[in-house]
């Protein structure tokens, strides 16, 4: 019996994969053809979410490209939150600390981005574990495994948005 659902399973992933449409458009011009307000933050590549408690350089750091529809002119800023939630409650005391309330991380403006290979602003965002410790009031010895930081970002448009 149990390996009649390990085959079902199996067989429903192979049948979503083969329904695919292979008529896939680049990203970049589909959001420029199709978008008319508003912008794309696109996570180009994740270089590090991992965390381990009382490693010094422990960091999140993503690689980020903006994209509007005037190709990145839109950018004004780019804000960083971060949120702290509790997973092992029994162990490491955070009751000091400030958990399951966003906190602001950082204001990037547009000037510190870079232009990426498409014409489009890059920015790297790295924020330390010493960094969001810091923000959220605990130390190392407050948190657990199981523990968790949640990222946000949010962009800031030229024209209000």
């Amino acid at each position: 019996m149990k390996n009649i659902f390990k085959y079902i399973a199996v067989g429903a992933v192979l049948l979503g994969m083969a329904s695919c449409d292979d008529d896939e458009q680049n990203v970049t011009d589909l959001v420029q053809d199709t978008v008319e307000r508003g912008a794309v933050l696109r996570g180009v590549s994740l270089i590090s979410n991992s965390l381990p408690i009382g490693v010094a350089d422990a960091q999140f750091s993503v690689l980020l490209e903006e994209q509007d529809q005037q190709g990145g002119a839109l950018l004004e800023s780019m804000d960083g939150y971060i949120t702290f939630t509790d997973g092992s409650d029994a162990v490491g005391d955070s009751s000091a600390g400030i958990v399951g309330t966003e906190v602001a991380v950082k204001n990037v403006p547009a000037s510190e981005c870079t232009t990426g290979p498409f014409g489009l602003p890059r920015y790297t965002l790295t924020i330390t574990l010493t960094e969001m410790l810091s923000l959220v009031n605990l130390s190392d010895d407050n948190i657990f495994g199981g523990d968790r930081f949640t990222t946000r970002l949010a962009l800031n448009l030229t024209d209000g948005r």
